[in-house]
């Protein structure tokens, strides 16, 4: 998805109006899971997740080992 395309043109409102209408303990969520769906838009397979999920779940574990 490019940012000059019409899939970004309808995609960004309705991504505003999610966020602005969620509560403010999860809209991190509220841009994280949007941002993901934007990075990982138009490719044929979901293998663009891995690195995100692997870097999640490293920070997990790292997370854990420290405290």
């Amino acid at each position: 998805m490019l940012f000059n395309s019409g899939e970004f043109i309808i995609f960004f409102p309705i991504v505003v109006l999610i966020y602005f209408a969620l509560p403010s303990k999860v809209k991190k969520f509220g841009c994280l899971y949007p941002a993901i769906i934007f990075i990982c838009a138009g490719m044929q397979n979901m293998h663009c997740l891995y690195p995100f999920f692997r870097s999640w779940l490293q920070g997990r574990l790292n997370d854990q080992k420290t405290c």
